[in-house]
């Protein structure tokens, strides 16, 4: 008895055509058909990546199961079988990426079954060019969506619901290749036998992202662009979702808190010894350009020295405050027309994230944007980026923090207080207005704050005596208090208002007694203190008493004290 001779399935070419109705005279295929070939059906579409004109030819030819396109569409949307990926899939997967890097955890991803790697998501976020509502960052993982470690040992996918909790003691974090390691959460400690990640990936992949970015903004004539193409900024999402999923990340993780006095704050030696960085570094960067304004070169390069050295600490500190800072003397310089300043300052970031922090690093996302803009658009994208940082705040601490609200009003002053002060005015009114609705001592400090500020405005509006005003019931409600900075900051605005409507012995008691207020508060060499020494000594030439402006100059002149490039010289 011959054995029978094997015979190969028959498979039509997918090249030929296929009729809307595949064999009309044939009953539909009832719902016990389609959960039959259900499994067959998912391989074909989803894991061969067949298209669905493909899938009914195959199933019709093979399998005997006649059903037209429209059922096909309708079958798999109902089994969620669709291929292309959705916002909240994309956003999803890529805060979840950036939670588990934080914790040395490598992940893989699946969406309805289906691999999706980090490149996809990238590529599909630099597509993203606007910042969407808040809702879509922090909205849970889909169902849709599951994530695994990868390993030779097979493991159950989990999503947020069924998640395993993670304690503090049990993170472990990723070791860095640079001289000076510094963690994604710089206060926490590195535990023994992880494994490392590799990020060579994840960062060429940023560097195309990058790449790409520059040569749409970039001035070639030889990178063609839409004559209809939007003016505004593509700032990628990639790079707003990331500063969110930081921020977020280190109040959660306990990186970023709050200290005693109401401030954010981090556990670091640098920021342990020197817990006013962000305030001297504002400090120095005004002292220094009020100097260059008044003609002291010498004075002024040592000063922007000492600044340039606070923004390497800042960095190396982790202080939570640290972007703020930086994104607001940006727009200081640029706004007094220091471009050259801003330049230096760009590149100089540039190198020191490039220096402290591993590859996926925000700041390292940060640094390269901003070090890739043009000109043109620097501004408005400092602006947005410092918008999307304020909002993480916002959500994660209250408007009414401290620190927060600090943020809050340099910002406000920044981008509005130099072009539309009367705007600034509303929206400093606005905050007191929300903030008096509370009666906490805590509010009531913040109250004065804003009240401060608009003082400042007033004074921009050469709005003096009711700036005046301000300033003395600042005065009187921080002196009931005892509120030592309240204090100074009131009587300063007292004698900048006094100043402008020519109060000149009045002006300068108040500005002598905002002098002593902070050499006895934080010493002489205080930055602040300097920067009104400054001021009154301009005062003093402005009235003509030349003799005693010299000889505060002498006095300001031994607080700036001498940088590298003058030991040099005085060594020779």
């Amino acid at each position: 008895m011959s054995c029978p001779i094997p015979i190969a399935p028959f498979v039509p070419s997918l090249t030929a055509g296929v009729p809307g109705t595949m064999v009309p005279h044939r009953a539909a295929p009832t719902p016990e058909d389609w959960e039959r070939h259900r499994p067959l059906i998912k391989r074909l579409y989803v894991d061969e990546n067949k298209k669905l004109k493909e899938v009914a030819h195959i199933m019709a030819a093979q399998y005997g199961h006649f059903a037209t396109l429209k059922m096909y569409r309708d079958r798999t949307k109902k089994w969620k079988l669709g291929k292309n990926n959705k916002e909240s899939d994309m956003f999803a997967i890529f805060r979840k990426k950036n939670e588990r890097d934080a914790i040395g955890k490598q992940t893989s991803f699946r969406v309805r079954g289906k691999v999706v790697t980090m490149d996809q998501v990238h590529q599909y976020l630099n597509r993203k060019t606007t910042l969407r509502d808040q809702d879509v960052y922090n909205a849970p993982t889909p169902s849709d969506v599951s994530y695994r470690t990868p390993s030779p040992i097979p493991m159950a996918t989990s999503t947020d619901d069924n998640a395993q909790h993670i304690t503090a003691e049990q993170l472990s974090y990723p070791r860095l290749s640079c001289q000076m390691e510094i963690s994604l959460f710089p206060s926490s400690r590195y535990v023994a036998g992880i494994t490392e990640v590799n990020g060579t990936e994840d960062d060429t992949i940023l560097q195309m992202t990058l790449n790409n970015m520059y040569n749409l903004l970039s001035p070639d004539p030889s990178i063609p662009r839409s004559p209809s193409a939007p003016q505004t900024l593509l700032i990628p999402e990639y790079l707003l979702l990331t500063i969110k999923t930081y921020v977020n990340g280190s109040f959660e993780k306990g990186t970023w808190f709050t200290d005693e006095n109401g401030l954010c704050t981090t556990v670091s030696p640098i920021a342990d010894d020197n817990p006013d960085l962000v305030f001297q570094l504002e400090s120095h960067c005004n002292t220094a350009l009020q100097l260059l304004e008044d003609g002291f070169i010498v004075e002024f390069r040592r000063t922007i020295s000492k600044a340039f050295g606070i923004v390497l600490d800042l960095f190396r500190s982790g202080d939570p405050q640290t972007l703020h800072s930086i994104l607001s003397i940006f727009l200081l310089f640029r706004q007094k027309g220091r471009l050259d300043i801003v330049k230096m300052l760009r590149n100089y970031i540039y190198d020191i994230a490039s220096g402290l922090y591993k590859q996926r690093h925000p700041w390292l996302d940060i640094c390269r944007f901003v070090g890739r803009l043009e000109e043109g658009t620097f501004e408005e994208a400092v602006v947005r980026i410092w918008k999307c940082l304020l909002d993480a705040f916002e959500k994660a601490v209250g408007s009414f923090h401290c620190s927060c609200l600090d943020a809050r009003l340099n910002f406000i002053r920044r981008v509005h207080g130099s072009v539309d002060p009367l705007q600034e005015e509303r929206l400093l009114r606005g905050l007191l207005a929300q903030c008096n609705e509370g009666e906490s001592d805590t509010l009531k400090k913040q109250a004065l704050m804003i009240i401060r500020e608009l003082g400042l405005n007033l004074c921009s509006q050469e709005r003096y005596i009711e700036a005046e005003k301000l300033g003395e019931a600042v005065l009187t409600r921080a002196e009931e208090q005892d509120w030592y900075v309240e204090k100074t900051n009131a009587v300063k605005l007292i004698a900048w208002s006094q100043y402008f409507q020519d109060k000149r012995s009045l002006a300068e008691n108040s500005l002598r007694q905002v002098v002593k207020m902070m050499v006895d508060g934080w010493g002489r060499s205080d930055p602040s203190a300097l920067y009104n020494m400054i001021k009154l000594e301009g005062w003093l030439r402005n009235w003509g008493r030349e003799e005693e402006a010299n000889e505060l100059k002498i006095e300001i002149d031994k607080v700036i004290g001498k940088d590298e490039s003058n030991e040099e010289l005085d060594g020779r």
